[in-house]
């Protein structure tokens, strides 16, 4: 219940304006049992003709007898994520890193009863199904080379086989994560875009430096792989969201089908 014990006055009564008076003895009215209140109190416009106060009244008498209740929404009994689904590679050259502006082109909805199995969800309808191979590429700026080695790790315990840079490979491989060390493009072969090309790469995380030089490597190796059909993220968030997904695999035979009519 809302009322007037959620009012703080700073000064007496008696310097209220009629206006200020006339919201008060509206909160005292509509107090008891209804809420929004201090919005009400909020808005200039309201409390300031008797007739104003009876048509909200009024209004909100006929939401309670239509069987709206105050308080907070109750805790459902589903969890849905919503993802975004991007189509970059069917626009050449562009740039498939994030940033405010909008890229999406659609999004899908992963729903089940738990956390868990509503993420594996959203990445399958998101179109990133993996492992074929168990093989991925890690290639990150110097900024997330500390963040990456625990995320390295839980791929590892997934059974794949990691390739990275040269500077990344030397992070993982000082922190116990097996990484196989592979030039970038301009270096000798094999490079990073051997193995894109290859065909035997799941996954290639990258996150980009700033700037977007498309003569960077890191552009022609995220476009590269998005062109050739291989799942690119940009973000450690959205890696680790991946990497957790997987470490809970469902059986797709065995999902929850849900019907979001009767939720």
């Amino acid at each position: 219940n809302v009322g007037l014990g959620y009012l703080t006055l700073s000064r007496s009564a008696e310097t209220l304006s009629g206006g200020e008076a006339q919201r008060i003895r509206l909160a005292s009215q509509i107090g008891a049992g209804l809420t929004g209140v201090m919005y009400v109190l909020d808005e200039p416009s309201i409390g300031l003709h008797q007739r104003d106060n009876d048509k909200l009244l009024a209004a909100l008498k006929k939401l309670k007898d239509l069987g709206y209740t105050p308080g907070l929404q109750p805790e459902a009994s589903h969890v849905a994520i919503k993802m975004p689904v991007f189509s970059f590679e069917k626009i050449r050259g562009a740039e498939i890193s994030l940033g405010p502006e909008m890229k999406s082109t659609g999004e899908c909805l992963g729903i089940s009863t738990n956390f868990k199995e509503a993420l594996y969800k959203a990445f399958l309808g998101a179109g990133v199904s993996l492992p074929k191979h168990k093989q991925m590429i890690i290639t990150v700026k110097d900024a997330d080379k500390g963040e990456i080695i625990d995320i390295a790790r839980r791929y590892e315990k997934l059974g794949y086989i990691i390739y990275a840079t040269l500077g990344t490979a030397d992070v993982l491989n000082q922190n116990g994560v097996k990484a196989r060390k592979v030039n970038n493009i301009h270096q000798e072969s094999p490079t990073v875009m051997d193995l894109i090309l290859g065909h035997k790469i799941d996954l290639v995380i990258d996150t980009p430096t700033q700037g977007r030089d498309k003569s960077r490597d890191g552009f022609l190796i995220r476009r590269t792989a998005i062109e050739t059909g291989v799942n690119v993220i940009t973000a450690l968030d959205t890696a680790k969201a991946l990497v957790s997904s997987l470490e809970n695999a469902y059986n797709e035979e065995g999902l929850e089908l849900v019907d979001i009519a009767k939720i």
